[in-house]
């Protein structure tokens, strides 16, 4: 193995090693982000349901929320079923 030392062979698995955390790094960050997201559409949807149960229209929901009126439409299509 000490004739890798120093050579391209090396500087080429070091930086191989390097790219491949970075992207670990990135796929972990996005993860993230995708995961705060569904937490914060969650979070709208479960006002949305408590609203319309406190009499608020599905447009006033919508203001509210800063959402369409289709996506409360939906969510609300969705709570009814389950």
């Amino acid at each position: 193995m000490s004739d890798f030392v120093g050579s391209d062979l090396e500087q080429y698995l070091i930086e191989a090693e390097k790219d491949f955390n970075a992207r670990i790094a990135d796929i972990r960050y996005a993860e993230r982000e995708e995961g705060r997201e569904e937490g914060a559409l969650n979070e709208k949807k479960k006002t949305a349901a408590k609203l319309l149960r406190k009499g608020w229209s599905t447009e006033e929901i919508a203001e509210f929320l800063a959402v369409s009126t289709v996506d409360v439409e939906i969510w609300i299509a969705d709570e009814t079923r389950n």
